[in-house]
């Protein structure tokens, strides 16, 4: 089984079930394009709200020794 969202690896209960665990690493332009694929949002309300919140749970992970992380450019 395959989860997916960054915000999985804060809860406890779920990230102990997780065997294998991926971080797709790529830069703020890619995820804005991205999100706009899927969910369009104004640029000013990804860069004030949507950014900084990213930045600030992903801080996080980067102490996470079981977490590999790869380039997410495809």
């Amino acid at each position: 089984i395959i989860v997916e969202g960054f915000l999985l690896y804060h809860e406890e209960e779920i990230n102990a079930l997780m065997q294998e665990k991926f971080f797709l690493v790529v830069e703020r332009d890619v995820v804005f394009e991205r999100r706009q694929k899927t969910f369009k949002v104004p640029e000013a309300y990804f860069d004030d709200i949507l950014w900084p919140s990213f930045l600030k749970y992903n801080t996080k992970l980067l102490h996470m020794e079981e977490l590999l992380f790869l380039d997410g450019h495809i």
